[in-house]
């Protein structure tokens, strides 16, 4: 199988700083999210929380990737959709859930 990997250096160099941006444009709106969410006197335990499991999510799936890679190199990536899309539909059954809360 083959890795998805740029052949040259200079795609690279054009695709970190694009992650990086939108890492940096994301993390403060998803902060400010979560902070909205909690009382003003729960607002430092929510986000150290918050903290806490992202730390946790950018540990595990590396370790899962490097087991799933040793089946197959191609693996990973599919994995990581299929996930994606299961996040992605839960997130709608829960938006359904909501909308349907608010009407009733």
């Amino acid at each position: 199988a083959v890795l998805i990997l740029p052949r040259e250096n200079w795609v690279v160099y054009a695709i970190v700083p694009v992650v990086a941006g939108s890492r940096g444009i994301s993390k403060p709106v998803l902060d400010t999210l979560v902070s909205n969410q909690a009382s003003a006197d729960q607002q430092g335990e929510v986000l150290g929380i918050n903290q806490s499991i992202a730390s946790v999510g950018l540990v595990i799936p590396p370790l899962v990737s490097g087991f799933i890679a040793r089946i197959d190199s191609a693996l990973p990536p599919v994995v990581g959709a299929g996930l994606v899309l299961l996040a992605w539909g839960y997130y709608l059954g829960m938006r359904r859930r909501k909308q349907a809360d608010a009407i009733a």
